[in-house]
Parts: structure tokens; sequence; C-alpha cells
């Protein structure tokens, strides 16, 4: 957990016992969150898809219950500067994991990632997922002209390695969703 939320933890300045309190809550959540998408994984694609099924009622609802929940804690934690920072970093987040892939492929090679690679490689992902009105995809199409963006920032072995992982996540991401589209249609 820590991993996942020390860049932001530490952006805000928080001491340890307030990032502990922050860290526990989130913990809690993903928690909650799991166990109610339990409950409908339970269920076949029919019932998942029917809104009137009463276990897709009450999951909805607690999930809605339990985002208010975690949103009112975090906000007496954070503050509201705080919290819309917590709410960007997690629209950021699966840009963030790619740059940490990266670090973490390029780590016992001759050429691994600095700080200032990683800090910059997110910000260029981070600006290519951003829409004209601000909102910020979790998706990234325009990979050509990120390439050349980061060739100027990596090296071309790191370039070379990203490349290489970023096309095996495509892969794997088309095959999940090649399964999911099956699994829908029987």
């Amino acid at each position: 957990m820590a991993s996942k939320f020390g860049r932001l933890l530490h952006s805000l300045g928080l001491s340890p016992e307030r990032a502990a309190r922050i860290t526990a809550s989130i913990v809690r959540h993903e928690e909650a969150y799991a166990a109610l998408v339990g409950r409908m994984d339970k269920l076949s694609p029919g019932e998942r898809d029917d809104p009137a099924n009463a276990t897709v009622i009450s999951v909805k609802a607690a999930l809605a219950e339990e985002n208010a929940r975690q949103k009112s804690e975090l906000e007496a934690l954070l503050g509201s500067s705080g919290y819309s920072e917590f709410e960007r970093f997690q629209r950021t987040a699966s840009h963030w994991n790619q740059v940490a892939d990266l670090a973490a492929n390029l780590y016992t090679t001759s050429t691994p990632l600095t700080p200032a690679q990683a800090d910059r490689l997110g910000q260029i992902l981070i600006a290519s997922a951003t829409t004209a009105d601000g909102r910020i995809r979790r998706t990234i199409s325009n990979w050509d002209a990120i390439m050349a963006q980061a060739a100027v920032v990596l090296s071309p072995p790191q370039l070379e390695t990203w490349d290489a992982s970023r096309k095996h996540n495509e892969l794997w991401t088309q095959l999940g969703r090649m399964r999911n589209t099956t699994v829908r249609n029987r």
C-alpha cells in the first residue's frame, strides 16, 4: 500500500501517524469494495445485467454508501484540498503504474530509471491522457506521440524496454477483452 500511495502521501507532507490513518482508511475501503464485487461475481451474467435483481440493487446501494463513507473520512483526514489531490491521484494511478512497471523492469539493468526520468515520463503520460476539458482518461491512444516525447527523456535501451513492455501489456489487455466478450456471449 505504501508503494501505491507513497508518492501522494509524501507530496501532501503528512505526518507518519496521519499517513497511517489514511492508508488504513484506503485499505478498509478496498476490502469492502472487494467483498461487494465478490458478491456480484457470484451472479451469472444474466443476473448481473438485471437491474431489478435484489443482489444487484443491494450491492449498488452498498457501493454508493461505501464510497460516500470513504469520501467523508478522507476529506476529514486530508481537508478538501488534500482530498482533491487524492482524487487526481486516483485518476492518474494507471499512468503512474506504467512508470513504476518500467522502473521495475529496468531496476537490475545498467540503465535504471532515475526519479527525474520517472517524474517526467509520468507527466508525459498524464498530459497525453488529459482531455481539452481537463478530464484524465485511463487509456492512452496516441502512443506514437508519447514515444517521441519519451525518446527525449529515456535512453535508447530504456525506451526499447518500455516499448516492449507496453506492447506486452496491450496484448494482455486485448486478450482480457476477448475473454470477457467470450464469457458474456456464452
